[in-house]
């Protein structure tokens, strides 16, 4: 009798160490995704965030006064919003990664990725079927030109005189060996930069508009899509349109980031 009570005692145990297992691996932070063989998932996709310098509005003063913020509270709440944004976005497609999201451990990275791109003004080729979002995808057999020395930056933005061309910030890489070095460390194959980030008045507002503040708001997202080899997959700008009266960074968030983010998860498409 004493050894059936001694052998149900243990059985007990080993059941319940078996469901504290089960419940570490479904809520826990270190919840590792597997497929049908139960080999673990690699990371597919890097996010990486926009650079501070990298961040031009129009609307701070007005996003300032509505929610009692300074200009770099709301410039992180923009870098981490977009960031945040794209995760939730490319997570239902594929296994992804944030440098962002990772923390302080990971700045050493994010810095050296920095420091490893440069940015150039491009012409922006037109999806026509689309008026949102406008890209060149794996697709596409339009070549994106360089810009020339011709033209000036304004607030982030080019003025060419040359033409009405509308431009975007395009990332490149200057170490040739940054990817192969992320692709390794992180075992990732796609990386998507976000370039650069305006919250503007929509082109064309007029005077009139301002005045009656009945205007449209454009939250723009300059990205750029490259593999692991540094061939370029897309690169565009993905808009989204906020109204004049809104003046919290809610509104900008759920008019003009999640949106946009999402246009830019629905163009990649993993193979």
């Amino acid at each position: 009798m004493k050894e059936i009570k001694i052998l149900l005692v243990l059985s007990f145990l080993v059941f319940t160490a078996q469901l504290f297992a089960q419940d570490l691996t479904i809520g826990g932070k270190e919840k590792t995704q597997k497929n049908s063989t139960d080999s673990v998932v690699k990371n597919k996709v890097m996010i990486i965030p926009f650079e501070e310098r990298m961040y031009f509005s129009e609307f701070d003063k007005e996003i300032s006064e509505a929610d009692n913020l300074s200009f770099q509270q709301i410039r992180d709440k923009f870098r981490n919003g977009v960031d945040t944004a794209l995760y939730l976005n490319f997570l239902p497609i594929c296994n992804v990664l944030s440098m962002l999201r990772k923390g302080s451990e990971y700045e050493n990275d994010i810095d050296l990725i920095y420091a490893g791109i440069g940015y150039s003004y491009e012409v922006l080729p037109v999806d026509e079927s689309s008026t949102q979002t406008k890209v060149q995808n794996r697709n596409s057999t339009k070549k994106i030109q360089s810009v020339n020395e011709k033209g000036k930056i304004s607030k982030g933005q080019l003025l060419d005189n040359q033409d009405n061309q509308e431009k975007f910030m395009a990332t490149t890489i200057t170490n040739e060996n940054l990817l192969n070095y992320l692709n390794k460390k992180y075992d990732v194959e796609y990386f998507v930069f976000v370039n650069q980030l305006d919250v503007k008045r929509k082109s064309g507002t007029t005077v009139y508009e301002i005045q009656d503040n009945e205007y449209i708001k454009e939250v723009r997202i300059h990205y750029t899509i490259l593999d692991y080899q540094g061939k370029r997959l897309a690169a565009g700008i993905s808009s989204s349109e906020v109204p004049s009266k809104d003046r919290s960074f809610y509104s900008y968030f759920q008019k003009g980031i999640k949106p946009g983010t999402s246009q830019i998860a629905k163009i990649f498409s993993l193979e």
